[in-house]
């Protein structure tokens, strides 16, 4: 299972119909039907009900369609995040405190730095 799979199984739920998820996808339909059928091999059961009036989403189908919604949107949200990551580089780094843990547990932050260089420096 790959997220172009994923990709156009929503798009062949929400539109009802191979054909017509390929227009809107601007895909060859075959290419369209091969992937969804390469998508329940990997799954290893059925996720949609064929018929001449065009596709449903089996049990298991309507739920992949709800987690492929999520997952989605977490990669398109990741994708996001790296590039504007990428835009403003040191802008993030700077904003991203330090952050590290004691044998104790307690956290120490960037603020907590200098405090710490004085007192291993022997300057209180």
């Amino acid at each position: 299972m790959d997220l172009r799979q994923l990709r156009y199984f929503i798009k062949v739920i929400e539109c009802g119909n191979i054909t017509r998820a390929s227009e809107a996808l601007h895909i060859a339909q075959p290419a369209i039907s091969q992937q969804m059928r390469n998508l329940e091999l990997d799954m290893g059961m059925q996720l949609l009900e064929r018929s001449v009036h065009g596709v449903v989403p089996t049990a298991a189908g309507q739920t992949l369609y709800r987690h492929a919604i999520e997952l989605l949107r977490q990669a398109d949200g990741t994708r996001e995040m790296l590039r504007q990551d990428a835009d403003f580089p040191q802008a993030k780094s700077r904003s991203h405190a330090l952050e590290y843990r004691t044998h104790a547990g307690h956290s120490l932050g960037a603020r907590d730095w200098p405090a710490i260089s004085r007192h291993q420096a022997g300057v209180d």
